[in-house]
């Protein structure tokens, strides 16, 4: 049995410094690596055995394939293009600069551009437009508030209108324009709901999951830090006073005045027997509130638990005494005869008196018709709609105590 050919080191070498002295075109490399390829499928034998030596034909495919991906790769940073790119448009009316000179515009994409137009179209109102305001507020400091208003309603002086596409317009007043510049209006589409948010806003350092409330991000060393901290604190500053929030003062007791001091080395550092110490002591939340804490509740919470005891220590009859009438039946209080004459009459120069209070009766109500006869109605209490009926049929209303 013949054994494989072996090449010894020295020869393996050089013929590696060989194929690296002599590199070949990519051409000439594509065809000799083929014709190796070739040469070695047809030929019977092979001189030497390809794992004894390495394959040079396997750094020139390399070298072949390397070309090819650094072509893909630099197509990989070709522009390309989106279709929800956003549509900056300058505005028209009040356009306003930042303190660099730079145009302070708001974008708004194609999907917003278009919810508004079906707004408009549904309300058949070309004068539409969304406002937006920044307040203080959320769980971040600043929340963003939209609403629909009317052109006509906007300040001239005051207020920035953007419009987009489609005839979409956005307003912003100038305090919400310094915050808001650079982001833009989109509409999303989720399953809890579909809302107009703001995206992508440079002043915006974090935000809240739900995106109406933000944080900004203040640097000293930018020319616009000033005006950012003044508005800031526009924002932040109270309504009574508007004095800009300040922190808490956070001053402690030092520890060396402190009685732990004393209590070190001590099992129960003055808290008695061990269990007996912090927790709940007086129960949870507002536990005893009619028994160990009546008296906290009846000074700070009076009525909590609602009515309690007696309320009417010597309770009268007097004063809930209030019987009522309605109008259908004040003509029936006088007597037949005089009653058919006062109808019949055709001069108003008399008018006759109920006196309700020695009739039985406190209250008038409103119920049914009175015919349209001058009439003096005398009683405690009148309702509106009674008073009503009786000066439209010429009558008087006197209160009598």
């Amino acid at each position: 049995m013949t054994s494989a050919p072996t090449i010894c080191s020295s020869c393996l070498r050089s013929m590696q410094a060989a194929a690296r002295a002599r590199p070949l075109p990519v051409r000439q490399t594509v065809r000799r690596g083929f014709a190796v390829a070739s040469t070695s499928a047809t030929s019977p034998t092979t001189p030497l055995l390809d794992f004894l030596a390495p394959s040079i034909r396997s750094r020139n495919v390399q070298s072949l394939r390397r070309p090819a991906r650094i072509q893909s790769v630099e197509n990989s940073f070709a522009p390309r293009t989106f279709s929800s790119s956003t549509s900056r448009r300058a505005a028209v009316l009040n356009p306003r600069k930042d303190e660099d000179g730079n145009e302070m515009v708001v974008g708004i994409t194609p999907r917003a551009a278009h919810r508004l137009k079906q707004i408009m179209t549904q309300d058949k109102n070309p004068d539409l437009a969304l406002r937006i305001t920044v307040e203080s507020g959320g769980c971040h400091g600043f929340q963003y508030l939209m609403s629909l208003t009317n052109l006509s309603e906007i300040s001239q002086e005051e207020d920035t209108v953007f419009e987009g596409p489609d005839g979409a317009k956005i307003v912003l007043d100038e305090p919400s324009l310094e915050l808001l510049k650079g982001s833009k209006v989109d509409y999303t589409m989720e399953l809890i709901g579909s809302q107009f948010k703001i995206v992508d806003n440079p002043a915006a350092s974090s935000s809240c999951g739900c995106g109406t409330s933000f944080d900004i991000k203040i640097s000293s060393e930018s020319p616009t830090s000033k005006i950012t901290q003044t508005r800031a604190l526009f924002f932040c500053s109270s309504k009574d006073d508007h004095q800009p929030l300040r922190p808490h003062n956070n001053v402690k007791m030092p520890t060396r005045l402190t009685k732990t001091r004393k209590h070190r080395g001590h099992v129960s550092a003055g808290h008695g027997r061990i269990g007996k110490h912090r927790k709940h002591p007086g129960g949870r939340g507002l536990a005893g509130g009619q028994h160990h804490h009546r008296t906290n509740m009846d000074k700070y919470h009076p009525g909590y638990f609602g009515k309690v005891g007696m309320r009417y220590f010597h309770k009268t009859q007097q004063q809930f005494w209030k019987p009522v009438v309605n109008l259908d039946k004040l003509w029936s209080l006088i007597p037949s005869e005089k009653r058919d004459a006062y109808i019949s009459a055709k001069s108003t120069d008399k008018a006759p008196v109920i006196d309700l209070l020695p009739l039985g009766y406190s209250k008038v109500l409103g119920k049914g018709r009175i015919p349209n006869v001058p009439i003096v109605v005398r009683a405690r209490y009148v309702s509106k709609e009674a008073e009503r009926k009786i000066k439209e049929a010429g009558g008087v209303v006197q209160l009598v105590a």
